[in-house]
């Protein structure tokens, strides 16, 4: 019994050194902090949303939001595509942005954010799942 317990105790061991290494494997950004993007349904429409964040102000933030469309069974077109961008500022936000769209769809969005800085610029993606436009 006491040796079981020595090699579960070992084995916690070597797992939460994994886990660790796992998470320093993923390094933010100098600059940038990350983003995200959202979509809503509604009867004939979306809101969509995106937003990009830096650690302190910078030169140039910018949120680029696409909306796809399924048109056959995983086959996805750009339906529609907007971008918003600040300077000198920490954060950029494109809110509640209403898009129509065709009713019996599934869309999704992708956004990209991006960070310049001086001579530096980062960039990152997010997406959502899809929704149904009933």
């Amino acid at each position: 019994m006491k040796k079981f317990k020595i090699i579960a105790l070992m084995l916690v061991f070597v797992l939460s050194l994994q886990c660790v290494a796992f998470a320093n494997v993923q390094p933010r950004g100098r600059y940038l902090l990350g983003g995200g993007c959202s979509i809503t349904p509604y009867s004939g429409y979306v809101i969509v949303t995106g937003h990009t964040d830096a650690y302190e102000d910078v030169d140039k933030l910018i949120v680029e939001v696409t909306v796809f469309k399924e048109v056959s069974p995983g086959c996805w077109i750009e339906f529609w595509s907007d971008s918003l961008s600040t300077t000198d500022d920490s954060y950029v936000r494109m809110t509640n942005t209403r898009v129509n769209v065709d009713n019996g769809y599934r869309y999704m969005v992708e956004a990209t954010h991006t960070v310049k800085h001086g001579n530096v610029t980062e960039t990152n993606y997010s997406e959502t799942n899809y929704v149904i436009v009933y």
